[in-house]
């Protein structure tokens, strides 16, 4: 097996498109992106003495995480509540750490670990097509 069959392309710092309906997606970078890790670091920071950090302000964390560190930019007419999401990076973690989102949280987040949505020849080969 060859080393370069793990190489990422620029999706892992720019983000690639996760659809999740015919007209919804999200553009996610990889969570192990630079821009990813220092938004990470940033709000995680205030938290380094705590030897452990209680549940909710952990899912807070994660959400605003998501919201400002993985998320690129929203697809397509994506609604909450019926009003339009916000843009504020604020307001979108402020959704996504609401309970009965944590799947799509998750989702999302998942999406961001997984490499194989930022492989190098996986880019090469969607523009092929």
């Amino acid at each position: 097996m060859d080393l370069n069959d793990f190489a990422v392309g620029a999706a892992y710092e720019d983000g690639f498109t996760l659809m999740l309906s015919e007209d919804c997606g999200v553009k996610l970078r990889a969570a192990g992106s630079d821009k990813a890790q220092k938004v990470r670091e940033r709000l995680w920071e205030p938290y380094s003495s705590f030897r452990e950090i209680p549940d909710g302000i952990r899912a807070k964390l994660n959400a605003r995480w998501i919201a400002e560190g993985l998320v690129v930019e929203w697809v397509g007419p994506w609604k909450v509540d019926g009003k339009p999401l916000p843009t504020d990076v604020a307001e979108v973690a402020k959704i996504l750490a609401r309970p009965a989102l944590k799947p799509l949280a998750t989702r999302l987040l998942q999406a961001s670990l997984n490499d194989e949505n930022f492989r190098a020849g996986k880019e090469a080969a969607a523009e092929k097509n």
